[in-house]
């Protein structure tokens, strides 16, 4: 028997290899993929639904502007639903630009035309590998953004409904005093000062109370842990029927040496196995994307929530204008330095 398997691990790999040399993917297919057959009962892969997502994952990342976790929440807001470190692992793989890597026995490695059909061009992966390697730089962007007006942009008019802007005049003495005013027309102006330090007291004001958010805190946390045990229960079970049918698989092909089994049912049972085992291995990977850092998003979050206002504060300026936004549904009208009935977000509603 330990003869007989080694002889059939033998020919697996070197199928496997004869099929690489001739463009086509072995194996569960990489998210933005799907495993099909064709009329020959010959396994390809083809874009599924996620290949847009994929597609989107390069594009952005080339401009050398978001970093890779930025990308990924943001794409799994959207629904491709991928851990950190598999998302790294896919940013690398050449198959999605038309390409099948291979492995030879001496462990060197290089890179075939692939059968399937590209998502991306060759020119954007390599672009793409540049930027996660280091290689390229961030382009220069102008930003007329200033720590002394976090909220340009985020304010409304209370005479013209028009939006606010934010600039400096130089005093009487050559220092810069910051003003927020009207882009309309009209004569709406106000002092950044006065204005930023309202706004810091309307976050202090909607600070979410400790014992509620430790509530809160305690009860997802449970969940998780009730949902991370279930799914590995799950994924076990998966594994286990996987490995049932690829023993059901050695033992059609027994009976197909001892002659029990003609070749066309042995192939047939062989199909049928592989392609529920191709669907199990999909599943598995489907339960295993839940982001593994869970715990650590939900400890900061919670942390924001409990000190909004001191965070805010001490922030940098992407962050607050975040802040902003995250809170609040719409944009502020500030009267008289103050804040007229705002709408807040979910989050803190």
């Amino acid at each position: 028997p330990q003869v007989e398997n080694m002889r059939r691990s033998m020919r697996v790999k070197s199928g496997m290899q004869r099929g690489q040399l001739e463009g086509r993917f072995m194996g569960a297919a990489p998210k933005g993929y799907k495993n099909l057959r064709n009329e020959r009962g010959m396994a390809y892969i083809s874009p599924s639904n996620h290949a847009k997502l994929m597609k989107e994952a390069f594009e952005v990342l080339s401009q050398g502007i978001c970093n890779q976790e930025e990308v990924r929440i943001s794409l799994n807001k959207k629904g491709l639903g991928i851990s950190k470190n598999r998302f790294n692992a896919l940013l690398r793989n050449p198959v999605y630009c038309g390409l099948i890597p291979i492995t030879e026995d001496n462990g060197d490695k290089r890179v075939v035309k692939g059968q399937h059909e590209a998502i991306i061009s060759e020119e954007l992966f390599g672009t793409v590998q540049d930027v996660i390697n280091g290689r390229r730089r961030n382009p220069l962007k102008y930003n007329s953004a200033r720590e002394e007006l976090p909220l340009r942009g985020f304010l409304i008019c209370p005479q013209c409904g028009r939006n606010l802007s934010g600039s400096a005049s130089r005093g009487r003495w050559g220092g810069k005093f910051f003003y927020y005013h009207c882009t309309g027309g009209c004569k709406e102006r106000q002092k950044a000062k006065d204005v930023n330090e309202q706004f810091l007291h309307m976050l202090e004001a909607i600070r979410i109370k400790s014992g509620a958010l430790d509530l809160y805190y305690e009860v997802l946390e449970d969940l998780f842990r009730k949902s991370k045990k279930a799914d590995n229960s799950e994924v076990q079970k998966i594994d286990d029927e996987i490995i049932k049918n690829k023993v059901r698989i050695n033992q059609a092909q027994t009976m197909l040496l001892d002659g029990k089994l003609e070749a066309v049912e042995y192939r047939e049972i062989k199909t049928k196995l592989e392609d529920l085992n191709m669907n199990l291995i999909t599943e598995k990977s489907n339960i295993c994307t839940v982001d593994a850092d869970f715990m650590k998003y939900l400890k900061s979050s919670i942390h924001l929530l409990k000190n909004l206002d001191l965070v805010y504060l001490k922030a940098d300026l992407q962050t607050k204008q975040k802040i902003q936004g995250s809170v609040f549904k719409e944009k502020l009208i500030f009267e008289k330095y103050e804040c007229r009935t705002p709408k807040y977000s979910e989050i803190v509603s």
